[in-house]
């Protein structure tokens, strides 16, 4: 994600347009409606405790994915396995081969999954998360091969003696996927929602195509003089249709 120094507080919203006098202008996504339906977004529901994968079944096997728990490099420790469970849930179960590609580089040219990705849990804490191997461009695989590593990883590391983070290391297809679960702890911030249900697909398209590096960028108004900003305030992302749209101010 796009980084503010600390010095510049910011305040992120996101609005149905509808309820909007003025929106900027947002180039349209790539015509072709696939790119929106590649990695569906499912309702979630409550999770029953007692679905939660038996970790001492003999049936847990991390051969085929090369499972590694080790929350020192990967998610940390006191995963909340039940939230890893509803984040499970979210990965559909589909047999078709998916690319995934950084959302910088090829993927909106070529119509692939956009990374980074994250099905994130009911309350926000647990994280899978694909990842490109090392000096990979493109990794393929389908939604059925990452949930099942997304399963095995809940019993072996989620529910482990030390409930920690981990990675799988193979993951079916082109073997250029990683998948790693993990904890979130979000930063000194709050949210607040309204009573209003967004358009999921218009939310679906905005995530796609929020930026997501990983350098420190200088957020300000316009000026022309130096130092200028790497992103002029407001920016604001919308969404095709111009149903929704999402805002970043500095924080008044």
């Amino acid at each position: 994600m796009m980084i503010a120094p600390s010095t510049i507080p910011l305040s992120l919203t996101l609005s149905l347009l509808s309820h909007l006098t003025s929106a900027t202008t947002i180039p349209s996504p790539p015509s072709s409606s696939l790119s929106l339906s590649l990695l569906p977004i499912t309702p979630i529901t409550p999770i029953n405790p007692l679905l939660l994968p038996n970790n001492n079944s003999s049936n847990i096997n991390d051969d085929q994915y090369a499972i590694d728990c080790d929350g020192s490099q990967h998610g940390g420790y006191n995963l909340d396995a039940e939230d890893c469970l509803s984040a499970l849930h979210l990965i559909i179960d589909e047999t078709e081969e998916i690319q995934f590609a950084d959302r910088h580089s090829r993927a909106k040219e070529f119509n692939m999954a956009p990374l980074p990705w994250r099905w994130m849990g009911i309350k926000a804490s647990c994280y899978f998360e694909v990842l490109l191997k090392p000096g990979a461009e493109i990794g393929t695989s389908t939604l059925h091969d990452i949930r099942g590593a997304a399963y095995l990883m809940i019993g072996k590391c989620a529910m482990g003696p030390r409930h920690q983070g981990g990675i799988a290391n193979k993951i079916p297809g082109d073997n250029n996927l990683l998948l790693t679960i993990g904890r979130y702890v979000p930063g000194p911030t709050s949210a607040q929602c309204t009573s209003r249900r967004a358009i999921v697909k218009s939310c679906r398209e905005v995530m796609y195509r929020i930026p997501a590096y990983t350098v420190q960028m200088r957020f300000g108004p316009h000026r022309t003089e130096p130092p200028r900003p790497h992103v002029e305030l407001p920016w604001t992302l919308g969404s095709s249709e111009s149903r929704l749209s999402l805002f970043l101010l500095r924080r008044r």
